[in-house]
């Protein structure tokens, strides 16, 4: 158990990591054109988020050998050292795109290693596209609180909201016609865990709040943190004893 809930919060903050680097890249592609200089601070929580991602790592149950884990952390581990040249060296375009790519990399190898099923089972490519959602929705969320983001992230956070919501709803809604008998003990193992419902519940709520305006931002932010969190419980831990 403790493996899982490492896993949890390993996942959580590299995906949180990963989505906030490609949305700060953005943000720094915006001070580019607009003649301005890049905010080396953006890059802070990246670099946090980065950092207390790979000590969660360290407690989780890999298995020696395998090659994707490796890359995994390599991506993390030079999205953390890029970040924090940026941060210091207030980086501009070139280690914005490293730094975001790095995070995407490693958001993909996770769903493909993280998942008891590779893709592309039904479980595995869930697994994925609630990885890439998760990274999404926390990185609009959080870029839209600092400085250079005047212009917002309304429209790309409500859409990954929204995608994340259908998902949520439709996985145990469309559980019984789903001919993989895992993802079919998946989908009713959601519905009759808690954290699912908070899940639905936050990203419901801050899909509201989105059309509110910039003023509910930290909000919006703190709701998406607990739903993803939520989220991951739901993958990790709710359905556990059927990776057993």
């Amino acid at each position: 158990m403790t493996a899982q809930w490492s896993l949890v919060l390993y996942t959580l903050l590299t995906q949180w990591a990963a989505g906030l680097a490609v949305f700060t890249a953005w943000k720094t592609r915006r001070a580019l054109r607009a003649g301005e200089r890049p905010s080396g601070p953006a890059w802070a929580p990246v670099t946090a988020a980065a950092a207390l991602g790979l000590v969660m790592s360290l407690f989780g149950q890999w298995h020696p050998g395998e090659l994707l884990p490796g890359l995994e952390g390599l991506a993390f581990t030079v999205l953390l050292a890029v970040a924090f040249m940026a941060w210091h060296l207030r980086g501009g375009k070139i280690l914005s795109v490293l730094a975001a790519s790095a995070g995407v990399v490693g958001v993909l190898l996770q769903g493909l290693r993280c998942a008891p099923l590779p893709a592309p089972s039904p479980v595995g490519v869930l697994f994925l596209w609630m990885f890439a959602l998760g990274a999404w929705t926390l990185g609009a969320s959080f870029a839209q609180l600092g400085r250079g983001s005047e212009q917002g992230f309304a429209r790309p956070l409500r859409l990954g909201l929204w995608l994340l919501l259908v998902t949520l709803v439709l996985v145990p809604c469309l559980g019984g016609t789903f001919v993989d008998t895992l993802m079919r003990l998946l989908s009713v193992a959601w519905m009759e865990f808690l954290p699912y419902w908070a899940a639905v519940m936050a990203t419901g709520v801050a899909i509201g709040l989105s059309y509110m305006g910039r003023a509910t931002a930290p909000v919006q932010a703190a709701l998406v943190l607990v739903a993803a969190f939520c989220v991951r419980v739901t993958m990790f831990v709710g359905g556990a004893d059927l990776f057993l």
